[in-house]
Parts: C-alpha cells; sequence; structure tokens
C-alpha cells in the first residue's frame, strides 16, 4: 500500500561539524534544537512516498522481535538511498496502531563525499 503526503525537508545533518562541542546545559540543548526545527520549517515542502509491506513472518520473545519482509521490489524500484523501516503496532490497552520501533537502512549508498566523517 502507498500513501503520499507532503512534508518540509529536514535540514542537512552533515552539515553540523563533527568537530562541534557537546550543548552545556539543558537550555544550550533546547536552543539548538530550537534552531535547527526552524530552519526545517524553512526548507521547502518536499513529497514524500511512504510504503506499507506487511511482515511475512514475525518471531517475539520476551526480549526481542525478530520480522521478515520482502523490501526487494522498493529497493529495486527507487534504488540506492536510506530507508526508514516502522515497526506499527497495537499493544492491547489502545485502541489504533502506533509506531513500536524504527530502523535505518543504508541500502547501496555512502555518506557524501564532502561529510566530516
Amino acid at each position: 500500500m502507498r500513501h503520499q503526503t507532503i512534508e518540509n525537508s529536514c535540514v542537512d545533518p552533515y552539515s553540523v561539524p563533527a568537530d562541534r562541542p557537546a550543548p552545556r546545559s539543558h537550555d544550550e540543548a533546547h536552543q539548538h534544537w530550537a534552531k535547527a526545527k526552524a530552519a526545517s520549517e524553512r526548507n521547502p515542502a518536499i513529497q514524500v512516498q511512504l510504503t506499507r509491506i506487511e511482515a511475512q513472518s514475525m518471531t517475539r520473545t520476551d526480549a526481542a522481535i525478530q520480522l521478515r519482509a520482502d523490501l526487494s521490489r522498493l529497493l529495486d524500484q527507487y534504488g540506492p538511498g536510506i530507508y526508514t523501516v516502522i515497526l506499527w503496532g497495537r499493544p492491547d490497552h489502545m485502541d489504533r496502531p502506533v509506531p513500536l520501533s524504527n530502523q535505518s537502512i543504508f541500502w547501496n549508498t555512502q555518506p557524501p563525499s564532502d561529510a566530516p566523517y
């Protein structure tokens, strides 16, 4: 299943210098977050395509969930890139599905050549 939506593009994370010191306080961290959020909101809107793929199998233990899903058609269609896989579920106490976990998959891609690492 596919769904298209319009979102603001995020600020490029590679634009932050690798040697930038960590925030020294909660207030300083919040200021950095607010600047990044404002910069993202000023970025142009882009069209995002979301694709829902149902898992072929799931194994659950007390400590982990293992899923199998065939992503080959999606990867063949869109090619190399960074894909975000979100696991949706409906806990017993909830009425609607909610995101339970997400993972980024770097498929046949490298960071930009001018990345600091």
